[in-house]
């Protein structure tokens, strides 16, 4: 059996593995509370922000520091010289891994993105030389087994430069976000509050591990991850006024966690004389604390009473807004009916005129009261869609429901634009399967009102080629399609074309005058029938197909 060597100055005392004999009095006091209060923190962070890369870092980030702490304290408490050597040789690995990882989370939480996957790369190069020379005179050139002291090698020079490099571009990266003037004030906030956490929680961490290395009193070393401790209050008074990591709540239970650990920890302090320094340490943190708290309470009732007052604001101005919408669908109702009279007036005298009933009249007047007149339907057209929106809005369509044929509606529209369409040059094609049967429970000026907004929908953005109505039984629907080769509809607008004041993005270009609110009004009416309307476009210039289907009455 191999003989176990102990160091010099030890005897095992815990567990046959551990002493307690050469280690500093506040030795546990100040790693272990503050290493299993950065775990805790950002497990909870890690857990409320799933998928989230920034909070995976940062938990990457604290198991590596919970890491260093456990090789740290093996320095101080192992009495197996081979362990105590091991602990020595792996410690490197680690402290430049919580650098290099503060530096990806620093540009995550700056830049709101994921480094590239080439600047992965060059992260984990810069840890590879320290990999590679882990067992190495590079890393330990020498290793007292006496006393269990080891000599840092070359290596840790390079590690010293990377961690004071990490500190300065966390610092640059941080400052450059904060006096950008495109950063929300909120932002320039959190980039503020965990660029300085993470500058003096790593500067603490570098100076005191390189002093203790240069200076052989590797005590200084218990003062390193106090800087920790200062990083944990900074990201919990974020969390909390800045809701860094959307957690608000979090932020307060970090607070409260950090409390209890702090007064927990007095049971590690072995000696009775430094209770006086512990409990001042800690009365010195629950006052920072506490400030913390008090302000973050205070600021959430503000917070608080001021959106209480907005909604109370918001409720009224809602109220006056609504009576104002009302009054406004009310004053278009109006507007519109008004209108209406004289417009058909208008178009009765000038059908009167056209037809010789008041004498013969030059060509030139003929052709331009032909225009009026064309002028004067499209006007009609119009008064009669915004009429139709504004009863619609106001919850006053009324719908004469009763059961009739569809397709004879559909051969009766069809029979009154079919010489509309011909002398636009256009073919034009009626399919019907005689055979089906096509009867609906429906208002029959209503559809009707659809499939002629429909056809006459086709009929302006067809210049050439046909338009084809098509209505098939499928099941219990029945679906009439409206087929055309005209512009077409691009693909970004098809889904948008049925709301109101919505037109296709290339009607304009078409010359074609509209108001955007047939389709709105042809889906409103379809869709108190209990259907569906919907178009369908392969793209510009290659025409287009609109559809509604309704229950069958059989």
């Amino acid at each position: 059996m191999k003989e176990v060597l102990y160091c010099l100055d030890s005897e095992p005392n815990l567990f046959g593995l551990l002493t307690t004999e050469v280690a500093p009095p506040l030795l546990f006091y100040s790693y272990i509370p503050i290493a299993l209060i950065v775990l805790l923190l950002s497990a909870f962070i890690l857990k409320a922000n799933k998928g989230k890369i920034s909070p995976k870092i940062l938990f990457a980030i604290s198991v590596s520091f919970a890491i260093w702490v456990t090789i740290t304290l093996g320095h101080w408490t192992l009495v197996n010289a081979s362990y105590v050597h091991f602990s020595w040789q792996i410690l490197g690995i680690f402290e430049i891994a919580i650098y290099l990882l503060s530096i990806y989370l620093s540009y995550v939480l700056v830049n709101k993105e994921d480094i590239n996957f080439k600047s992965k790369i060059y992260l984990s190069l810069l840890a590879l030389p320290v990999i590679l020379v882990i067992p190495t005179s590079l890393n330990i050139p020498s290793f007292d087994i006496v006393y269990c002291e080891g000599e840092n090698g070359w290596i840790w020079k390079y590690i010293y430069i990377i961690e004071a490099l990490s500190i300065l571009i966390i610092a640059i990266n941080g400052w450059k976000k904060y006096i950008n003037k495109d950063t929300l004030q909120v932002t320039k906030m959190r980039v503020l509050f965990f660029t300085i956490a993470t500058t003096v929680f790593l500067s603490v961490f570098w100076i005191t591990n390189a002093l203790g290395d240069s200076t052989g009193f590797y005590e200084i070393n218990l003062f390193g991850p106090l800087g920790m401790l200062f990083f944990v209050g900074m990201m919990s008074y974020a969390m909390i006024r800045y809701k860094l990591f959307n957690i608000k709540l979090l932020g307060t239970q970090a607070l409260v966690v950090t409390v209890w650990m702090l007064v927990f920890a007095i049971f590690f302090v072995q000696r009775f004389e430094y209770v006086r320094i512990i409990v001042g340490i800690t009365l010195i943190a629950l006052t920072i604390i506490g400030i913390f708290l008090v302000r973050g309470v205070k600021n959430e009732r503000k917070q608080r009473e001021e959106i209480e007052k907005l909604a109370v604001n918001l409720k009224t101005a809602n109220s006056h807004l609504l009576e104002l919408d009302a009054q406004k669908s009310e004053f278009v109702s109006l507007a519109s009916h008004q209108l209406r009279g004289p417009l058909t007036s208008i178009r009765g005298y000038i059908s009167l005129i056209l037809d010789g009933d008041m004498g013969e009249i030059p060509k030139e007047v003929e052709d331009a009261l032909k225009k009026v007149s064309k002028s004067s339907t499209d006007l009609v057209t119009i008064v009669s869609d915004y009429l139709d929106v504004t009863r619609i809005e106001l919850g006053k369509m009324k719908y004469d429901y009763s059961i009739f044929d569809m397709r004879d509606l559909v051969n009766e529209v069809s029979e009154d634009l079919k010489p509309v369409i011909e002398k636009s040059g256009l073919i034009f094609k009626l399919n019907i399967d005689n055979k089906q049967s096509y009867k609906i429970h429906a208002d029959r000026n209503k559809m009707k009102q659809v499939i002629v907004n429909l056809i006459d929908n086709s009929l302006k953005y067809t210049k050439k080629g046909h338009i084809s109505v098509v209505m098939t039984r499928l099941g219990k629907n029945i679906r009439l399609s409206i087929k055309d080769s005209g512009v077409g509809i691009p693909k970004d607008t098809v889904s948008n074309l049925f709301q109101k004041f919505n037109r296709a993005s290339n009607a304009s270009s078409q010359n074609i005058i509209g108001t955007g609110l047939g389709l709105y009004i042809a889906r409103r009416i379809i869709e108190n029938h209990e259907g569906k309307i919907w178009a369908e476009s392969e793209g510009e210039g290659k025409g287009s197909v609109f559809s509604i289907e309704l229950k069958a009455n059989d």
